[in-house]
């Protein structure tokens, strides 16, 4: 088990108000922890959904071990701080092959995950002679917990794509798509009237840089992570307001959430309390972080 490190600074930070996490001025004390259950081998945050934290990790599994695959694990969360025994999902939701990000609503019965799919054809791109395979997204309808429709949500989008969040009322996900320059950008896409999800448009607080792990609060505000100038090395955080029609003012999340190694996948438990990976111990290691006013 790595050593514990507690970072604790005061500065304008995600606090809430109302249970919604907002940006706001006042000031904050942060505390960032690595959680108990991390190892010695790679091992990211895969969601957040309900009292439940998702996490990817190589595979227990000796077969799926050998070839890198990652699967998915959850951990129950008893209350603030305090985490239940990590357990595998249910291998009927895991991919054949790499899982990756992953939510859930349950108002709408809809979870969708980030896994590669070598089996479909569109997934399959012949790149300067050599066969590459990209992620995608995979889409579950359920009902009393039990599958029972799973389809790729943009069957005709070759390029590879996932890391998707669905906003609080189960009407649109966010996710990122690689261009054919292997540029990561935020796309969003709405479920419309014909219970479709509408062809996928690309944000406009994407850059020209990587823009990956969105996640979305409480109140319809965005985290992602980016490799945009202004950050202070690798992956780093950020917070996009919604207006109503677009997400505006991207703010830079600052130490200790950022470091200068990657940092992201933030996603919040409550008005106060989350968590997000990053490899600032050498590892991708998960974090847990406590957001106390002042």
């Amino acid at each position: 088990m790595k050593k514990i490190v507690l970072f604790i600074l005061v500065f304008p930070i995600l606090i809430a108000g109302t249970g919604q996490v907002v940006i706001t001025n006042c000031e904050s004390k942060i505390i960032v922890k690595p959680i108990e259950t991390n190892t010695q081998s790679d091992e990211f945050v895969a969601g957040l959904i309900n009292e439940r934290l998702y996490i990817c990790k190589i595979s227990t599994d000796k077969k799926r071990e050998k070839k890198g695959f990652y699967d998915y694990y959850y951990i129950k969360i008893k209350k603030e701080g305090i985490l239940d025994t990590l357990l595998r999902l249910d291998r009927t939701l895991t991919g054949k092959y790499q899982n990756g990000w992953l939510d859930k609503h349950d108002q709408k019965s809809i979870l969708l995950l980030t896994q590669t799919d070598i089996d479909h054809p569109s997934y399959k791109i012949q790149l300067n002679k050599i066969r590459e395979v990209g992620l995608c997204l995979k889409y579950i309808r359920y009902k009393d917990s039990i599958v029972w429709e799973r389809q790729v949500v943009f069957p005709n989008l070759i390029n590879s794509h996932g890391y998707p969040t669905i906003s609080p009322d189960g009407k649109k996900i966010v996710f990122s798509i690689k261009d054919n320059k292997g540029i990561s950008d935020l796309y969003m896409s709405t479920f419309n009237d014909s219970l479709h999800w509408d062809e996928p448009v690309r944000l406009d607080i994407s850059d020209k840089n990587d823009d990956l792990y969105p996640s979305f609060t409480e109140s319809g505000d965005l985290i992602f992570a980016s490799t945009r100038e202004g950050g202070i090395g690798g992956l780093d955080l950020y917070y996009a307001s919604y207006n109503g029609n677009s997400f505006v003012d991207v703010i830079h999340l600052k130490y200790p959430l950022n470091s200068k190694f990657d940092d992201f996948g933030l996603v919040m438990h409550n008005s106060s309390y989350g968590f997000f990976t990053s490899n600032r111990m050498g590892s991708d290691d998960i974090y847990s972080v406590y957001l106390t006013p002042r």
